[in-house]
């Protein structure tokens, strides 16, 4: 349809903007990096000048000077080389993230590159929102979810992942909009695994392990793929031993 020619036409125009953006960044830090260089070379050479002439005149003190001045030469520029190019998550993400590891940052652009390639993948998108949840990019992540649920509105996970990221982006709290993309995910499937999970873990994290194993072990029940069967029976076994706890004190 028409409307949703013209959704899929603004998510491409962002992701290209955020594209045109990480190559601009790029192409700065190289522009940096080349300017470095030669300035760093140029004092070099400097530097070995002045070393040849105070060798040639035999004078030991401004051996030791230029010595010490090559020293502090080249200290100066790797400072300058360092805080002109940042660290390798920084422009690879277009964004300043320090905490971000560089390898994570890595994946991130490349998630987004293959969305571009494939716009209409839901399973390219579901993985760049993976990669910014896991990088602390919580609200970049809700956007992305919210784009494939643009796509396609009928796939449970997509409102369950969108709960997720909203829910950390609120500081893990369950808000009106987080309860909305849970609700709307099971609508369409009422033991959808991600939304389950995530209530299931904010009970247990509230202390209300009651609430914990009933969802947990809906997502058992299910048979939902995908899932870490033996890890969500860890969590049951876990939430059931607190219970007990509690209720005998």
């Amino acid at each position: 349809s028409a409307k949703k020619k013209i959704t899929r036409n603004k998510q491409s125009v962002n992701l290209e903007s955020d594209h045109e953006n990480i190559q601009k960044e790029v192409n700065l830090r190289r522009i940096r990096l080349f300017t470095l260089t030669l300035l760093m070379a140029a004092a070099s050479v400097f530097t070995a000048a002045v070393f040849i002439y105070c060798f040639k005149k035999q004078n030991a003190g401004r051996i030791s000077f230029s010595i010490l001045l090559l020293t502090g030469v080249s200290l100066i520029a790797a400072s300058a080389l360092y805080a002109g190019l940042g660290r390798f998550s920084d422009w690879q993400d277009a964004k300043v993230e320090t905490h971000i590891d560089p390898r994570l940052a890595a994946k991130i652009t490349e998630a987004r590159r293959e969305v571009l390639r494939f716009p209409d993948s839901a399973d390219k998108k579901i993985e760049l929102g993976r990669l910014l949840l896991q990088g602390g990019r919580f609200s970049d992540s809700a956007q992305v979810f919210e784009q494939a649920i643009a796509q396609y509105p009928q796939r449970a996970d997509l409102y369950g992942l969108k709960a997720r990221a909203l829910y950390y982006a609120n500081g893990r709290i369950i808000t009106d909009d987080v309860r909305e993309s849970i609700d709307a995910a099971r609508a369409l499937i009422p033991a959808e695994a991600e939304s389950t999970m995530l209530v299931a873990e904010d009970a247990y994290r509230r202390g209300d392990y009651s609430a914990a194993v009933e969802e947990w072990q809906k997502v058992l029940r299910s048979g939902s793929a995908g899932i870490n069967r033996e890890a969500v029976a860890n969590a049951v076994r876990s939430a059931q031993a607190k219970l007990q706890k509690s209720e005998q004190k």
